[in-house]
């Protein structure tokens, strides 16, 4: 009885461990829901550890794929850089990434580019009068970034979840199993 309640205790020392290994998106640039008024070339994420050479990201608008010139991982960032600044619309970047505990871990994060439209008037360029303050133009600031991405916070949840009732269930065949052997 003291082995099966010994086994039972290094057990449940050992499933919050393997439970929280997973990585997960800390921040990105641009973030969940942001709406960016200027040129946009590099995008960013970081996770809370690091993150495999393989792991990848891309940019949608409307079911396409705009490619980026280079995508390089460090560490626990992963960055994209596009070989033109994107146009107004509606987007989504898509990750996929490999933790250092080899799981695959993967989400959404869309965004908006608004970026003001300026028109060409006799060679000179002209800007929108509600940019327009004492001869100099307004520089919008972007949103903070938010933390995490609730789709990645709900399936990390769910897979720990998962991992507890799977721990004990193991643990109680183990114990019928000790049983009937007596």
């Amino acid at each position: 009885m003291k082995k099966s309640l010994f086994a039972f205790l290094l057990l449940l020392m050992i499933i919050p461990t393997m439970a929280y290994a997973h990585t997960g998106l800390v921040s990105s640039n641009p973030s969940e829901g942001q709406i960016i008024k200027e040129d946009l070339s590099q995008i960013t994420l970081q996770f809370e550890s690091e993150i495999e050479k393989l792991s990848s990201m891309k940019v949608i608008i409307d079911h396409k794929e705009i490619p980026f010139a280079n995508l390089e991982v460090k560490g626990n960032e992963m960055m994209g850089t596009l070989s033109t600044p994107l146009e107004n619309g509606k987007y989504t970047i898509e990750w996929k990434i490999v933790g250092e505990d080899g799981h695959n871990i993967e989400g959404e994060i869309p965004f908006n580019i608004e970026k003001e439209q300026t028109a060409a008037i006799n060679n000179n360029v002209s800007v929108k009068d509600d940019q327009k303050d004492s001869g100099t133009e307004k520089k919008e600031v972007q949103d903070q970034p938010k933390v995490g991405n609730e789709e990645t916070k709900n399936g990390s949840v769910m897979t720990i979840v998962i991992i507890i009732v799977l721990g004990i269930l193991l643990v109680a065949g183990f114990m019928m199993l000790l049983k009937k052997k007596k």
